[in-house]
């Protein structure tokens, strides 16, 4: 059973619709990230869930129950925000007890979990410490700890690594995960930020004008996005022009691969990495940035400007200026064929 649904979830503001027949159901203990760029509908859908938006229309369910109507307080749940919103008034420990405290648990168990979750955010030697005194980073620790002090049913994160440097960044998202798993709280987690979404999820559903696009793992939405939204809003993709030759085979830089039956003319999106150099004539290498492991080569030709990643041990093959052609290191990229085409 899942462990919170949304059914036929809508939201108007006024003439607006931020969400639009929403659905979404997340298994209990899972990670599920909404993905999307700002306005398509992810931090709406996470206060509806929260429970400081009432929706238009639709239903909203945890553990079969219908929590549609219960207020924020009495839904059970912990948040974290992206500003954080710790007591300045008091120490980290204190901030983590304040839950504890309203829902009058006893002293030693208060005691008891504050040190536990301490110990699991590594924040035992600044207990005593004011938020002011505390770096960013570890403020978002005090956060999460005390949003998961009340055991709640369900765990809501608000791009709550957005106002951070990529270093904590990268750190504190390999936190969040591995204290998920410990906890084992369902959580659904909000971010614009494609990395942390693949790098963090069980699931992630993209999102856009207030709809999920596709629903899948991490792997499904990188390797078979299912429209030209997710292929281009993850991502680096080339598109690439492709012509229906017979059945299911379309040309794509001269190879045939397996694409839609409809259609005559579309798209074909395919990652840099799926992509390869020879020595040819069709294209002109016109730049190459390094990026460590590989280097990022961009070729042109009088049609095309694609971007090629190579191991940077090879890239030193491919000089500015050198004449080269394309070749594709699968058979199957995502084709979305042109609309004007495919009647």
């Amino acid at each position: 059973m899942s462990d919170i649904s949304l059914i036929g979830v809508t939201k108007n503001f006024g003439n607006e619709t931020a969400l639009n027949d929403f659905s979404l159901s997340v298994p209990q203990g899972q990670l599920v990230s909404l993905l999307g760029p700002s306005g398509c509908g992810k931090t709406t859908a996470l206060r509806l869930i929260a429970g400081f938006l009432e929706p238009t229309k639709g239903e909203i369910l945890v553990g079969g129950f219908d929590v549609t109507q219960i207020p924020a307080a009495k839904r059970g749940f912990g948040m974290v925000f992206q500003s954080y919103s710790l007591f300045p008034h008091l120490t980290a420990e204190e901030n983590i007890q304040f839950g504890l405290k309203l829902k009058r648990v006893g002293r030693s168990s208060v005691v008891k979990r504050t040190q536990e979750l301490l110990e699991l955010t590594a924040m035992t030697e600044h207990r005593k410490k004011y938020p002011h005194q505390l770096s960013g980073g570890q403020q978002q620790r005090i956060a999460l700890a005390r949003a998961l002090a009340t055991e709640p049913k369900l765990l809501l994160l608000d791009e709550p690594l957005s106002a951070l440097d990529a270093a904590v960044r990268d750190q504190l998202r390999t936190e969040i995960r591995n204290l998920q798993k410990i906890s084992g709280v369902t959580t659904i987690f909000v971010t614009h930020d494609q990395q942390e979404a693949l790098s963090i999820s069980d699931q992630v559903a993209v999102m856009s004008n207030g709809r999920i696009e596709q629903l899948g793992t991490p792997e499904e939405i990188y390797t078979k996005p299912q429209s030209a939204f997710v292929a281009e809003f993850v991502g680096t993709n080339n598109r690439i022009s492709a012509q229906k030759k017979t059945g299911t085979l379309w040309s794509v830089l001269n190879h045939l691969v397996i694409g839609p039956k409809a259609g005559k003319t579309g798209t074909a999106y395919l990652r840099p990495e799926e992509l390869s150099l020879v020595k040819g004539d069709t294209f002109t290498v016109t730049s190459k940035t390094y990026q460590g492991s590989f280097t990022r080569v961009q070729v042109a030709s009088s049609t095309e400007t694609l971007q090629i990643d190579l191991n940077s041990n090879q890239s030193g093959k491919f000089a500015i200026g050198a004449k080269v052609d394309v070749k594709l290191n699968r058979n199957d990229p995502l084709i979305v064929t042109e609309e004007r085409n495919s009647k």
